[in-house]
C-alpha cells in the first residue's frame, strides 16, 4: 500500500467509521499482561471476553509512538505454545507514520468464528516510560470477506487482566480512523495469499 493509498484510505475510514458506530459488540473487552522481557523490552498477552468474536470482526489496539516502538507480532510464532492458539487469526502490526501524525496499533482479524475464547495474542516492543506501560485504546470490527470495512463495533480501553472493562468513552472513537487503513491491508493480504493465516512480517 503506498502513502497515498495510505493517506486516501484513513481520511475514508475516519468519514466512514464516525457515523457507523453501534451500541452492541461481540466481545465486551481486551485485557492484557505486560511482562518484561529484558531491559526496556515489554511483551504484551490480550485475551478478549465476553462473547466469542465471529468469523472477519477484528479488534485493534493502538501505541502511543513516543512511549513505544519496534513493535512486534508474536501471535503465531512456534517457538511460544500459548500464541499458537491464535493461529486462526489474520494478525500484524502497523507501525507509527509521524506524517499522519497516527499511532502504531496491533490488529488481529477472525478467519472463522470463534467459538473456543481460548486465544493469546502476544506481541513484544521497547517501552521508553518510566514503571511498566499500561492500558491502549482499542476498537472492533466487522469487515466483510473482501476486507472492506462493514461497522465498527465497540470501541474501549484495555484493562489488566482480572480487572472488569470500563464502559467505552467517547475518546476512544479517535481510534476508529485506523479501520480504513486495515480495510485495505486485509484485502490485499487476502488477494496475495489467496488464504491468509500465518506468518506476517511487520509493515515499514
Amino acid at each position: 500500500m503506498s502513502k497515498r493509498q495510505v493517506i486516501v484510505a484513513l481520511i475514508a475510514g475516519l468519514g466512514f467509521s464516525w457515523g457507523m458506530v453501534s451500541p452492541s459488540a461481540k466481545a465486551d473487552g481486551v485485557q492484557y499482561q505486560a511482562t518484561q522481557i529484558s531491559g526496556n523490552t515489554w511483551q504484551y498477552t490480550y485475551t478478549l471476553t465476553g462473547v466469542p468474536l465471529g468469523a472477519n470482526q477484528a479488534f485493534t489496539v493502538s501505541f502511543d509512538p513516543t512511549l513505544t516502538s519496534n513493535l512486534d507480532d508474536t501471535s503465531t510464532d512456534a517457538t511460544d505454545p500459548a500464541s499458537l492458539a491464535a493461529q486462526d487469526w489474520l494478525s500484524f502490526t502497523l507501525p507509527a507514520d509521524p506524517l499522519l501524525n497516527s499511532d502504531a496499533v496491533y490488529t488481529a482479524l477472525a478467519l472463522i468464528n470463534d467459538d473456543a475464547m481460548t486465544e493469546a495474542f502476544t506481541l513484544t516492543f521497547n517501552f521508553s516510560g518510566s514503571g511498566q506501560p499500561g492500558s491502549q485504546m482499542f476498537s472492533i470490527d466487522q469487515f466483510d470477506t473482501f476486507g472492506t470495512l462493514v461497522t465498527n463495533l465497540q470501541t474501549g480501553e484495555t484493562t489488566p487482566v482480572g480487572v472488569a472493562a470500563p464502559e467505552p468513552s467517547a475518546g476512544a472513537l479517535l481510534i476508529l480512523g485506523i479501520a480504513g487503513i486495515l480495510a485495505g491491508i486485509f484485502r490485499k493480504r487476502r488477494l496475495n495469499t489467496g488464504a491468509p493465516k500465518k506468518q506476517f512480517a511487520m509493515m515499514s
